[in-house]
């Protein structure tokens, strides 16, 4: 008899914990609860338990992008929501990863930008980013994103900190300044619009300013005379880079070099758009580097009756040189901030979704085509005021995709042919 109910009892623990294993459980971990991570995470875990009710789904607040990834590498967490520029640092081992890596971390989505912003007050003569010098410009809490994201773009415009009057404030202290006359401008990290800055606008006239560059702007007239019919053919003529050190002589190097061109092969010269333009008209310069959005810039006034011609330029060469696979841009809109009239060219990471590379690839197509079938009731329910996009999914990735998504991507790809 004994061995009988003992033989029932073990046939009975073995159904309950077959019962307890069939239904998959997806844990989300996000930011603390006051940031937009955590919302969309309480939104993505709701809205796909409806859509998928043989999933048990749930989100937890974390303790940001560091933490998540270090969750998901562990399997503390199937699921995380982090900046992508933290992601590819954790799956490559860099920085703070270098004793850490997070090799299982995979891409899932690409969600909403995190743009850099540079706030100016109007009256500093802040008109680009290389207006800073001499300024007193908050660069963000030492070791932050945002002062990490804002150091990378100083140094990509070749802006040295000692030519700043630099501080480290976080975004709060660093609005107070401002509105004190304490601060000319400010770089953070963050969505738009940042009630802070709104905040800001009641009581100081702002300026925002591009914080990425444009090289796609760049644009290369020659003399026909000349023979340059690409960068390329640069060698030993006479050539206007821009003004040295100017946003235009950054993206021209950048060119140049991307095409392998040796710059001291090149008779280089600086000049501002009008004397430059003078000097090709006169024959004194082979050919002229000049920004499309230059206000005074107009190929056909500059071409009227002159021996002149674009030389074509493949941008996509700047690509291979990109280190910075985590990157991406975007536009924030006129009208954003109050006195805020003309769209602003801001660097971007992105909030992304992750998951483990053991993560069943089934599951994750499953999850993958239900986040993006259901993104607007997502957008509506988290408050987010960005469009959830399929377009943009993988945008500023910087880590592999999983399995999983891939298929669903490449199927989406496939079908809209």
């Amino acid at each position: 008899m004994k061995k009988t109910v003992v033989f029932s009892l073990l046939v009975s623990l073995v159904v309950i914990f077959s019962g307890c294993t069939s239904t998959p459980v997806v844990t989300i971990t996000s930011g603390g609860t006051g940031g937009i991570s955590y919302k969309l995470g309480q939104s993505i875990a709701d809205t796909l338990s409806e859509a998928m009710p043989s999933v048990v789904i749930k989100a937890d607040a974390g303790y940001g992008s560091y933490a998540g990834c270090v969750s998901v590498q562990e399997g503390r967490a199937d699921i995380a929501i982090v900046e992508s520029d933290v992601a590819y640092l954790a799956y490559n081992g860099l920085d703070e990863f270098s004793d850490q890596p997070c090799e299982n971390l995979r891409g899932i989505a690409a969600m909403y930008p995190s743009a850099l912003q540079l706030v100016t007050i109007t009256g500093s003569n802040i008109q680009n980013i290389t207006d800073l010098a001499g300024k007193r410009v908050s660069l963000g809490e030492l070791n932050s994103l945002s002062y990490l994201t804002t150091m990378h773009v100083l140094q990509a415009n070749q802006i040295s900190i000692s030519s700043l009057m630099p501080y480290y404030y976080s975004l709060d202290d660093a609005v107070l300044a401002m509105e004190n006359g304490e601060l000319d401008a400010l770089f953070f990290t963050g969505g738009f619009p940042n009630s802070r800055i709104v905040t800001l606008t009641q009581t100081r006239n702002i300026r925002m300013v591009d914080t990425v560059r444009q090289p796609e702007t760049v644009q290369l007239i020659a003399s026909l005379d000349s023979e340059i019919y690409s960068i390329e053919d640069l060698y030993g003529k006479k050539v206007s880079m821009g003004e040295e050190g100017a946003v235009l002589y950054n993206d021209v190097v950048s060119l140049i070099d991307a095409y392998g061109v040796s710059l001291d092969r090149i008779d280089q010269m600086y000049m501002p758009f009008s004397e430059a333009i003078a000097a090709l008209k006169a024959g004194t310069l082979d050919a002229v580097f000049v920004s499309s959005n230059d206000v005074d810039y107009n190929f056909e006034e500059i071409t009227e009756n002159e021996d002149v011609a674009l030389v074509p330029i493949d941008y996509a060469l700047l690509k291979d040189t990109d280190e910075t696979p985590y990157y991406s841009q975007t536009l924030i809109p006129a009208g954003t901030y109050q006195g805020m009239d003309d769209s602003v060219a801001a660097l971007t990471t992105t909030g992304i979704l992750v998951c483990s590379a053991d993560m069943d690839e089934d599951l994750v197509y499953e999850l993958t085509q239900q986040f993006w079938e259901n993104a607007g009731a997502i957008q509506a329910d988290s408050g987010i005021l960005y469009d959830l996009i399929i377009e943009n999914a993988q945008d500023g990735m910087g880590i592999p995709l999983h399995p999983g998504a891939q298929k669903y991507y490449d199927e989406i790809a496939k079908s809209s042919k």
